[in-house]
């Protein structure tokens, strides 16, 4: 799919889009239908909050492709001076247009609205597939975290 440049329109997210940020989350892995909708009610109730902020990708109105930023406080960083921090997130392009530069025009306009909030920090989980796009961002690399899937009580 070539894209012509005019073809392809940028918007941000709203709530009502939830539904779209569930299929960039969880359109590849393993979700069940009520992680789908845990993670629909939390998209539109963060977007409603502003600690999540998404942009989107669409030709005809209908949405190609996505990142967003999750932004939470996490106390100052070395080096900087701000409480919050961030973290992209839900970056996706669907499969024909992928390799046409979306997600990276996506990142930069997710980028911009973390430094328009003053945010310093912004850290990001990829795949080897990704960390090009995200090293040419300006993104390092930084030793793996580790996660624990704590049981319900």
């Amino acid at each position: 799919m070539t894209l012509p440049p005019d073809s392809v329109t940028f918007r941000s997210a709203t709530p009502e889009d939830a539904a779209h940020i569930v299929h960039h989350a969880h359109g590849r892995g393993r979700a069940t239908a009520q992680d789908r909708e845990n993670y629909r009610a939390w998209a539109a109730s963060a977007l409603q909050r502003g600690l999540y902020h998404a942009r989107f990708a669409c030709i005809n109105e209908t949405v190609i492709a996505g990142a967003g930023v999750l932004y939470f406080e996490g106390g100052p960083a070395l080096g900087t001076a701000s409480p919050m921090r961030a973290r992209l997130v839900n970056v996706f392009t669907e499969p024909e247009p992928r390799y046409k530069g979306l997600s990276a025009a996506l990142c930069a306009q997710v980028l911009d609205h973390v430094r328009a909030c003053g945010v310093q920090l912004v850290a990001l989980a990829c795949t080897a597939d990704s960390r090009g796009i995200y090293k040419r961002l300006g993104f390092k690399a930084y030793p793996a975290e580790m996660r624990l899937l704590l049981p319900e009580s």
